[in-house]
This record gives C-alpha cells, structure tokens and sequence, in this order.
C-alpha cells in the first residue's frame, strides 16, 4: 500500500492516511514478532546461528534486488546501500543488528531498563523525522541531514525499540495478564492516534513519515490482540510470521514485475500485489523448507 500508493488516484488525503499513517505499522510489528521470538530461538540454536541466518536472509534478498540498488559507476552509493539496505530491505539488516546489539548490551538488563531505553530511542528517532518534516533548521546542511531517511530509520531508531519490546513482552508474561477485550480498546486507541497525527503532518508538512509517535502505542496492541486470535482460532503463530515477512519481502518484486507487464492505476495495482505478493509468499513457506535463507 505504501508503494503502490492505493487510492492515490481517487482521494489525495486518503491515500496519505493510509500510505504514511496505517500502513506504516507493519514493520514495527515485524520487529516485535521478531523480538518475541528471539530468546525461545537463541537458546536452543545459538546467538551465532540466530546472526548467521539473518544475515544469510539478508544477503540472498539483496541479490534478489540486486538490479535495484547495484550501481558500479557509483561505488559510494553502492557501499552505503550494502549497509542501509536497499528499499525495504532495510529492515533485515536493521534486524540483524537489533539482535547483536541486544544479545551485546542489553539482554541481561532488568525488562525496565530495556523497555526505557527502547522506548527513548524510538522519541529519538520520531523527534529527528519531525525537525526535518517541519524544517526546523531551514536552508542549512542540518535540514538536509535530518532529511536523510537513514538517519533516522535505522536499526537504532526504528528497530530496536520494536525488538526490545517483543522480548519483553516473552520475558515479562505481560502479555498474559492482558485480556482480548483490553488488547482491543488499546489497538482502537492506537489506531485513533495515528490517524490523528498522519492527518497532522498531513496539514503542516505534505511531507512522508515512516516513524509515527502513535505506533508505540499501536504495534504492541496489533500483535497483542492478533496472539490472542491466534489462541482461539489456535493458528501457529510461527505460519503467521512467515507468511507476513514473506509478503513483505517480495511485494516490491511482484510489484515492479507488474509494473511492466502491464499499465495499472494505484488501486488495481495494490490489489494486484496483495494477491501476486500472497501466492509468492506461500511459494516461499514452501521454499523455505528445503531452503533455509529465504524466509
């Protein structure tokens, strides 16, 4: 939705709530499934298969994209998307040092200390996009730095607040003391937030947002409430992770190969790469029994 920028075509405002507001809260989530997941995987497998894997993941997408971001005339370009990752892409590598700078420096703090240094980076990393959504520093090398997506969604900004409150949310059994119905009315508040402050930047800047203040509030009580349907409907919560992470790692892929194969407005476009983006997403599940480093 964000790429494809559904509804575009028939209501501006609309497509921008959607594209820089709700659709925004997918990653976030990913990183607390992620985070959820991280201790049960390292202490059965290891810290250095958990990396490994990461990184094998994050390899074989890059070459996937490679026609993307691979430019031999401009090495400089070429280096730092190597690091930043290219497009979405940045998620994985953001993931993978979520979880070293974790296991590193934080997993034997107190689950309080984790969750206030998560949740300060995050403001961090919210108060860098809005100086430069509102232009705060006007016609000067500072604006432009500020301006830089990388600065500010990153691993330190973007991705380890959402990890660090996955494992929290394992570590500390709070999300047992939460019912479905209490898990439902924060989500309902959440969403109700984000709304409100995509309409905001929306107003004041025009400009895209990719770190919302709301989402703090949002992700955890989307994958809070989703655990608790998953409970009742009993659905592997394991399928559900694959499932999502593959949609989101080939969707730029199905879209693009969309994109030349035929001539789609933004909405049938959207519709289109749900669609193709799910049946590749179930190709990979598939895949990846037999080949460990695609999902």
């Amino acid at each position: 939705g964000i790429h494809t920028g559904v509804f575009t075509e028939y209501n501006q405002t609309l497509a921008y709530l959607l594209g820089n507001g709700i659709f925004r809260v997918a990653v976030p989530t990913f990183f607390i499934i992620n985070g959820f997941y991280f201790h049960p995987t390292v202490e059965t497998r290891g810290i250095g298969w958990w990396l490994k894997r990461v990184a094998l993941l994050y390899l074989v997408w890059m070459l996937v994209y490679r026609a993307f971001w691979w430019d031999p005339s401009n090495l400089k370009y070429t280096l730092l998307t190597v690091f930043v990752g290219s497009n979405h892409l940045w998620y994985v590598v953001a993931l993978l040092f979520s979880g070293a700078v974790y296991y590193a420096t934080m997993r034997k703090w107190s689950g309080a200390m984790q969750l206030s240094i998560g949740m300060a980076l995050f403001c961090m990393g919210v108060a860098l996009q809005y100086l430069g959504n509102f232009q705060v520093f006007g016609n000067t090398s500072a604006n432009v730095w500020v301006n830089t997506i990388y600065v500010y969604r990153n691993f330190l900004f973007a991705g380890l607040p959402f990890f660090t409150l996955g494992v929290y949310l394992r570590q500390s059994k709070k999300m047992e003391q939460i019912t479905q119905k209490q898990s439902l009315f924060v989500l309902i508040t959440g969403l109700v937030l984000l709304v409100a402050e995509s309409f905001m930047l929306l107003h004041f800047t025009h400009e895209g947002a990719d770190l919302l203040l709301s989402l703090i509030l949002l992700a955890p009580a989307l994958f809070v409430w989703v655990q608790k349907q998953e409970l009742r409907w009993h659905m592997p919560g394991k399928n559900m992770a694959l499932f999502s992470s593959g949609i989101y790692l080939v969707h730029i892929w199905a879209m693009d190969k969309l994109e030349r194969w035929w001539e789609l407005a933004a909405s049938p476009l959207f519709i289109f790469t749900t669609l193709f983006s799910a049946c590749l997403a179930l190709l990979l599940i598939w895949l990846n029994r037999y080949l460990k480093v695609v999902l």
